[in-house]
């Protein structure tokens, strides 16, 4: 119906001017399917989620699990609990989930074996006291100038046996009993618990990296997703900043950023362009760029011509048939194959095709000819 309009158009105003580029993907577009539900809820959020916020309730979502069967387990062998959870515990846990992955477990296990050594030593040697707390925090600090490493949620540990009132025996209960249940409480339930919360962060984090990726990627894609080979094209024109004609990781990180809003390392950038690099040469020219949107939307890779019908194509002819007699010579075929392929052609070669596709053996083609040749050859 499209075409037929801009046909009626032209032909009522008495002209026959060669139809826009705006023209050939409005006819486009308007014989694209409607996407699924299903497909428009996936664009929707692919489109307006926030990567950032993603891994975040991914990320809390595994600490609360990890959180909660360690309570469960604790409740499920009341009344004489071996207790595998602890208060203190959660902010050694924030740590593991907050970033991409969890520290080394060196560091963790250095620093908690600090704090729990300094801990023992305030206990015996001062009264209990909020002032206390503040001198252990500054105590850890020494300690982690001097170890050379930091990880201050175990201050936890050592808060935690000077000001225990529940599962430390009281001040003064002498040495040995205190540093039995000192030493219990230190493996069980915080090193028990920190393994779990620590197992839990490593395996999630696999998964967020995992999730950060796919989304990224599909937000990439997100750009270029149902366009024409002609609309890529000029989307690889935008991002060739140098315009020299090829993409380098460089330029695919920068507009990768642009469109995600995520970091992409120079490395995994390369990984892309190393999986459609047919030349080998490290970069992506316009037809790998093409080839790479298409396999990573799982889209065939067609050609630049397959962007138009065979009604667009005839079109097509008539507006580059300059004499108007229904016959395409070689003159005309160099600019036609032009727009129909975006490859320049000589004159002899534009001749040599004409002689492959005339079936009359005409040195010219007819419309239904060069609508053939360009299936054939394009």
């Amino acid at each position: 119906a499209v075409l037929t309009n801009l046909l009626t158009q032209h032909v009522s105003r008495g002209d026959m001017k060669p139809a826009s580029e705006a023209d050939y993907h409005a006819m486009e577009s308007a014989t694209r399917p409607a996407p699924a539900p299903a497909n428009m809820f996936v664009t929707l959020f692919v489109k307006y989620s926030s990567i950032g916020m993603v891994d975040a309730f991914i990320a809390a979502g595994g600490l609360v699990f990890a959180g909660i069967v360690l309570r469960v387990i604790d409740l499920m062998m009341a009344p004489h609990p071996l207790p595998l959870f602890n208060g203190a515990m959660l902010t050694m846990a924030i740590v593991f989930f907050a970033n991409p992955a969890p520290p080394p477990y060196k560091v963790f296990l250095q620093c908690t074996i600090g704090a729990w050594f300094l801990g023992m030593l305030l206990r015996f040697l001062m009264i209990e006291s909020v002032c206390v707390t503040i001198v252990v925090a500054g105590c850890l600090l020494i300690f982690f100038k001097w170890a050379k490493v930091m990880f201050p949620p175990t201050l936890g540990v050592a808060v935690f046996l000077i000001s225990d009132q529940t599962m430390m025996p009281p001040v003064g209960a002498g040495p040995g009993t205190f540093a039995m249940y000192a030493f219990h409480w230190l493996i069980t339930p915080w090193l028990a618990g920190s393994i779990w919360f620590y197992l839990i962060a490593k395996l999630t984090s696999k998964a967020r990296a995992e999730v950060k990726t796919k989304l990224s990627m599909m937000k990439f894609l997100a750009n270029f997703a149902g366009k024409t080979d002609g609309e890529l094209i000029q989307a690889f024109k935008e991002i060739d900043a140098d315009g020299g004609g090829a993409l380098d990781n460089k330029e695919l990180v920068l507009a990768w950023q642009k469109a995600t809003g995520e970091e992409l390392t120079p490395e995994q950038a390369q990984g892309l362009i190393d999986e459609v690099d047919e030349d080998k040469n490290g970069t992506l020219d316009q037809s790998e760029f093409i080839a790479l949107i298409r396999k990573r939307c799982e889209q065939p890779i067609k050609s630049f011509a397959d962007q138009f019908s065979d009604a667009q194509l005839k079109q097509i002819f008539d507006d580059f048939d300059d004499d108007g007699n229904n016959e395409m010579d070689a003159d005309e075929l160099v600019v036609a194959w032009k727009k129909v392929t975006n490859k320049k052609i000589s004159t002899a070669d534009a001749q040599a095709i004409i002689n492959q596709g005339a079936i009359n053996g005409n040195p010219t083609l007819d419309k239904d000819e060069f609508v053939q040749v360009v299936r054939a050859q394009a």
